[in-house]
């Protein structure tokens, strides 16, 4: 996402010709439901608690001196979405440095 106005789309193709050797081909990409989340919260709930105490410790410090509330909300939407517990544990040290 793009909260400040940067960087927009040109619609120019970032294709070119590449030179290769041999034989190549297209295939299809292999498709299956997922979602942008299941890894990180897959990765998380792997973690032991002080692995997640340190990663949550970490993710605030550095959220709790963003400026903008809703690019913290945003943030912390993304990481409830991979689990609710990293979500509040978040929202709760982010809270807590920002009190």
């Amino acid at each position: 996402p793009n909260s400040f106005g940067g960087p927009t789309e040109s619609g120019e193709s970032l294709y070119a010709g590449i030179e290769v050797d041999g034989v190549t081909g297209s295939y299809d990409w292999d498709s299956h439901e997922s979602d942008d989340f299941e890894q990180a919260g897959a990765l998380y709930r792997l973690m032991d608690d002080a692995e997640k105490q340190r990663l949550i410790e970490s993710i605030a410090g550095n959220l709790s001196q963003v400026s903008k509330d809703e690019i913290i909300e945003r943030s912390l939407a993304h990481f409830t979405n991979a689990d609710p517990e990293y979500g509040s544990r978040l929202r709760s040290a982010i809270d807590m440095l920002r009190s």
